[in-house]
């Protein structure tokens, strides 16, 4: 195995490659017939990106501080979800299209998916969301622009969350073009912004100008990915080539053999992805080789540490917020199949590792990931249905399979969806996992 296909294997290769292998609605259409391959076990429509907050604790270089006056973008944080999450974004609704592609092969097609955005219910918002959402004010600027967050809002069981905030040009922000649920998208660039966490930006419509974009970015906590939310600008990186990229990340795990020893770089990786993860990844050593399992798994935690130090110390620029995750916040829930799904005003969370009837895939191999979920559908009491995933409706700002429980689950059992609405846990009767009816505990 060489040493980029071990990192590929934990889930953490770069983030433009990664990006470009998103399907569905993180792409703004789909060519059936030029889906990327990806590895067996990494579900092409959700694989992972980035973000996370918490206490604002550190900025760097051109940081200033807003006077406390209040929030920039609303009046309330009940008047934010209620936009953000409500059904008057100026991207509420599309009846989804399939249509020739005319750039690709003939045989090939563009999807636009189904959606449908509903109000924000006002009691969930007031009672269950708000209270939770915190100001931060903080701003950077480089090359022209300033960043400002405004306001955030986490929930550390399914490490859900989102921040809004302000991108400021006095000559004008441009270079983004809109997805037809109001993501926003660089066509063939770097995302002006980077987070160092997965997630997504969509504009705030009513908010935003020809000088100031407003957007709400929306993601999910994964701890491989660093310790703290760091918020920067990527045109303000150090731009590596590839041989560069390998000469630095070789010399920082020669580093690290120094400062730990194996036994310790085996340790901390598995505090990091979790014990399943690393006895999954190194459990069979490369096709021939000689090598003793210990020092196979050790090779293997050197190469995590080192890749992930380069990510902190070489993937976010000069300019840039830091936050640090502490914060215990838990959003109202409710639990199915003996806590293996996990549902709150604005979020799905499904462990597949415990959802035993999903372990088969449909070419009839026994191994557990969340591919094996098409179709997630919530019934309210009385009868209504809120589809977040099925065929092409796609009802939700994200999907990832990722280690959303801090490593305690193997990395891609762990199945999340992040809704296009606020819903009410306690009208929940049940969900509906391809075709499964399963009810409260």
């Amino acid at each position: 195995m060489k040493r980029e296909d071990l990192f590929l294997a934990i889930g953490a290769v770069e983030e433009e490659r990664l990006f470009r292998s998103e399907w569905s609605l993180q792409e703004p259409s789909l060519t059936q017939m030029e889906e990327p391959e990806m590895k067996k076990s990494v579900n092409k429509k959700r694989i992972i990106r980035n973000l996370l907050v918490a206490a604002l604790i550190v900025s760097t270089l051109a940081v200033s501080v807003f006077a406390a006056t209040g929030y920039l973008l609303f009046g309330s944080p009940e008047e934010m979800l209620s936009s953000i999450f409500g059904d008057e974004t100026g991207y509420d609704h599309s009846e989804g299209s399939i249509r020739p592609d005319p750039e690709g092969p003939p045989s090939g097609i563009l999807v636009e998916p189904t959606y449908d955005r509903v109000p924000a219910d006002e009691t969930v918002v007031q009672e269950d969301i708000a209270p939770n959402v915190d100001f931060v004010g903080q701003s950077i600027s480089f090359d022209g622009y300033t960043l400002t967050v405004d306001a955030f809002m986490y929930d550390s069981v399914t490490k859900c969350g989102f921040f809004t905030y302000l991108l400021e040009n006095p000559d004008g922000v441009s270079g983004y073009k809109l997805q037809s649920n109001g993501q926003i998208w660089y066509d063939g660039a770097p995302d002006i912004v980077r987070v160092n966490h997965y997630g997504y930006p969509h504009i705030i419509q009513e908010k935003t100008t020809d000088t100031c974009l407003a957007a709400t970015y929306y993601f999910q906590y994964d701890r491989r990915w660093g310790e703290d939310l760091v918020i920067s600008f990527s045109a303000d990186e150090t731009v590596l080539s590839d041989e560069e990229t390998a000469e630095i990340i070789t010399e920082l795990e020669k580093q690290i053999r120094k400062e730990i020893s194996p036994e310790q770089a085996v340790e901390e990786v598995i505090s990091i992805l979790g014990e399943a993860t690393v006895e999954g990844n190194t459990s069979y050593p490369p096709d021939g080789s000689t090598i003793d399992m210990e020092t196979y798994r050790a090779d293997y935690a050197y190469t995590v540490l080192s890749h992930r130090r380069y990510q902190e110390e070489y993937r976010s620029g000069n300019a840039k917020l830091t936050m640090e995750m502490d914060a215990e916040t838990v959003l109202p829930n409710v639990a199915l199949e003996n806590g293996s799904i996990l549902i709150n005003p604005i979020a799905i969370q499904i462990d597949v590792t415990d959802v035993t009837w999903l372990h088969e895939t449909i070419d009839g191999e026994q191994y557990i990931h969340a591919d094996n979920v098409d179709s997630v559908v919530i019934r309210y009491r009385g009868g209504t249905e809120y589809v977040v995933d099925e065929g092409y409706t796609k009802n939700y700002t994200f999907a990832v399979c990722g280690s959303a429980s801090d490593g305690e689950k193997d990395n891609y059992n762990m199945l999340t969806y992040m809704f296009n609405r606020v819903i009410d846990v306690d009208a929940v009767e049940c969900v509906i996992i391809n075709g499964r009816e399963i009810p409260l505990n």
